[in-house]
Parts: C-alpha cells; sequence; structure tokens
C-alpha cells in the first residue's frame, strides 16, 4: 500500500466534515461557507471530495 497517498483518518474526517457543511450550504443557495473558522468554496469543497472518494477506493481494495 502506498501510505504516502492515504489520508490520515482525521484528514478523512475533516474532508466528510467539509463536503456535508458545503452541500448544505449549497443547498440553502450559497455557493461559500465557513467551518471552523475556515473559508470553503467549491476549490476547497472539490478536494475534500477528493480525499474522501480516495479513502474510499483504498477501503475498497482492502476488502476481499
Amino acid at each position: 500500500m502506498n501510505r504516502a497517498f492515504t489520508p490520515s483518518d482525521e484528514e478523512v474526517a475533516k474532508a466528510r466534515r467539509i463536503v456535508e457543511a458545503f452541500t448544505e450550504a449549497e443547498a440553502a443557495g450559497s455557493s461559500a461557507t465557513q467551518l471552523d473558522g475556515q473559508f470553503i468554496d467549491y476549490p476547497i469543497m472539490y478536494a475534500a471530495r477528493r480525499v474522501v472518494e480516495t479513502a474510499r477506493a483504498i477501503a475498497a481494495r482492502r476488502t476481499p
């Protein structure tokens, strides 16, 4: 496994929170929001989504 490319549990948890917060903001008609004092817009959300998708793909490869 390439540990250098595997996001940590903390990174995945934060990424999930970012995606969730942004999804809620977008549903309310906003293209940006804040989470824990951090400005979240599309580029941040896309990066967070990639972290979640990477973690999901790695987990799927580990499961026989």
